[in-house]
């Protein structure tokens, strides 16, 4: 996999392949890292010796990643717009300028729409994603709110900065006016390059911390890398990141983007080993590695060491089958006989499954109340174009 993404990274001729490849195996690879789409370019120049099998699930996710890097950009002018429609400040933290770092725009992933406001501004945004049929999601993973939308979009929202570090949440206090404005536009912020590579940095280290950093985030930070200019502040840099103690965690992530994608051999240590073992583990090898790269992590390291998945079977059986003690408000009865306890989880169940029931219909109702302005919006708009047309 590796050979394949150096080669196109570095628009370098295939390499040849001396060994048979599992092309399967390889496909939820790139999948999972989020990378098919280069390795997908680089598997078209090498010799097939098994790549017929596997080549058109090749070509129907890689094809799926291109319209949806499409749509995405053409979201996020539209999220845009109403941002700036509705006199929302608003900070762009990543979206479609991912595609600006790659030689072929096709060879970004776009995975989400990141945007930094304040949080009075929640209730206007809500209103109109909302009518742009957009969901909002639980999120389980850090404060953002989520929404998405079919064919796959992803929109996160942040009223505190994505990163959980002192220094970070000085510097990007209040920092949404601050920032530079975005060419042609009144309400929507850019981040400068400098605080763009903090933002990039910070938000690996948060991916790291959660178990959920892949070949994509670091492959990202790298092109980032390349594109800089010399007027780049690198003290300034250097001495906010010794601040924010994530020197140690850069320098180890800037040591295996290049042991992954720069050309020629290049030196390596043991820490840079275990932090590729840890990445492409899914965090699951070398736990320990975060005491050394992260000292400052370590509270959130072992905190999230801890079974998420069952703690969070744990609370969903809780509010399944609730104790006696918060079951009584509800069914006084159990004072008496608490033995009925399992016949008042049944009776809660149906009524909860009834409320659900009510408000999938309502939903039901939603939608197709909304179709059925499309459809006469559309049926006016060609009336109107048809007028037009005989007017002609």
């Amino acid at each position: 996999m590796f050979m394949l993404l150096k080669a196109v990274i570095n628009q370098r001729p295939a390499p040849v392949l001396r060994k048979a490849i599992n092309w399967e195996v390889l496909l939820k690879e790139c999948d999972f890292h989020n990378v098919l789409s280069i390795v997908y370019l680089g598997a078209l120049g090498v010799e097939k010796n098994g790549f017929i099998d596997s080549q058109e699930q090749f070509y129907q996710k890689y094809h799926k990643a291109l319209l949806l890097n499409n749509a995405f950009e053409r979201a996020e002018q539209v999220l845009m717009w109403q941002l700036e429609r509705h006199r929302v400040h608003a900070l762009i933290l990543s979206g479609a300028g991912y595609r600006k770092l790659y030689q072929q725009p096709e060879m970004a992933h776009l995975g989400a729409i990141e945007i930094f406001l304040e949080d009075t501004e929640m209730c206007v945004v809500h209103q109109f994603m909302k009518d742009m049929d957009y969901e909002r999601q639980e999120n389980r993973v850090d404060g953002g709110i989520i929404y998405t939308r079919i064919p796959g979009l992803k929109v996160v929202f942040y009223t505190q900065f994505p990163v959980e570090n002192k220094v970070y949440k000085k510097r990007f206090a209040g920092a949404i006016k601050r920032c530079r404005l975005k060419n042609d536009y009144r309400f929507i912020h850019i981040l400068e390059k400098e605080d763009e590579y903090f933002y990039i940095v910070g938000k690996m280290v948060e991916l790291y911390v959660r178990k959920l950093l892949k070949i994509r985030d670091i492959l990202d930070y790298w092109q980032f890398l390349r594109m800089l200019e010399e007027e780049f502040k690198w003290e300034f840099v250097k001495d906010f990141l010794q601040k924010a103690q994530f020197t140690d965690f850069s320098i180890q992530i800037y040591n295996l983007a290049r042991m992954w994608f720069e050309e020629g051999d290049v030196p390596y240590d043991d820490v840079t080993v275990q932090l590729e073992e840890y990445v492409l583990s899914g965090g699951e090898r070398n736990r320990s590695l975060g005491d050394r790269i992260l000292p400052r992590e370590g509270l959130r390291l072992d905190f999230y060491e801890r079974d998420r998945e069952k703690e969070w079977s744990l609370k969903k059986r809780t509010w399944y089958f609730p104790p006696k003690d918060y079951m009584v408000q509800y069914f006084p009865i159990l004072e008496r006989f608490p033995f009925l306890l399992i016949f008042c989880w049944m009776i809660r169940q149906i009524r909860l499954m009834k409320r659900a029931a009510v408000k999938k219909r309502k939903e039901l109702q939603d939608i197709l109340i909304r179709l059925s302005h499309i459809r006469t919006k559309g049926k006016e708009e060609d009336e109107y174009a048809e007028e037009t047309k005989n007017k002609k």
